[in-house]
């Protein structure tokens, strides 16, 4: 859509987004059924893996916003997932912390991939025992990274959600940052980041940030012994 960057919105606009927005949805669900009902026709059902995923969500009027951008909320970093695996799913809802990274290896684990045969230093989790248990937990957070370069909104945005709690840094802005209490402010309406009593846990969760964002720096190209 020409012109779809990050920015406010009216209550009107947001209205008609919302529709033409539902609209959307309801042509791709009708779509989806076609394919699911050509899978069984063709009898692949029992023995072909469904993924439904996307690259990003969007505000549709939250926050009086509009589009997608480098923003702290979930309109935005919360997308859509589900899976149907032949022999292992069954239908349920799991609040489990799940990465889009999180699906190649999940993918090579289901059609049984000798991990010795897979790419190597592959980052993510493996999400089977989630598909199987909806229940269980993998990762006790999600590191997101966000580079924007669209227009006049250019910016480098990392964010951190736990189960509790999510925070977001921004560069450039060293005394300022977002931090949402998931539990107990599900809109994100209190920033947390300068109130006194969440200093620790804004340092806590700061850290931990760090390291993960550590953890995904690239190895390449790997060093050689001896030169």
């Amino acid at each position: 859509m020409p012109g779809a960057i990050l920015r406010e919105t009216t209550k009107e606009e947001a209205k008609k987004f919302i529709a033409f927005t539902y609209g959307a949805i309801a042509l791709i669900d009708h779509s989806i059924g076609q394919i699911l009902a050509s899978l069984d026709k063709l009898g692949y059902t029992d023995n072909t893996i469904v993924i439904f995923t996307s690259d990003h969500g969007d505000f549709m009027g939250d926050h009086g916003l509009l589009f997608k951008g480098p923003d702290p909320f979930n309109g935005v970093l919360q997308i859509p997932l589900i899976t149907k695996v032949p022999g292992l799913t069954k239908p349920a809802v799991s609040n489990s912390l799940i990465s889009s990274i999180d699906l190649p290896k999940t993918i090579l684990n289901l059609l049984n991939i000798n991990e010795r045969k897979h790419p190597p230093d592959m980052q993510g989790y493996n999400m089977t025992p989630v598909l199987e248990n909806p229940k269980e937990k993998i990762r006790d957070c999600c590191l997101i990274e966000h580079d924007d370069e669209v227009g006049p909104i250019q910016g480098r945005v990392r964010h951190l959600v736990t189960e509790d709690f999510k925070l977001t840094v921004y560069e450039g802005l060293s005394d300022f940052g977002d931090l949402y209490d998931c539990k107990n402010d599900p809109h994100e309406l209190h920033n947390l980041w300068y109130e006194n009593n969440f200093k620790e846990k804004r340092f806590e969760l700061v850290n931990k940030l760090l390291q993960e964002n550590l953890k995904v720096q690239t190895k390449y190209p790997k060093r050689i012994a001896g030169t």
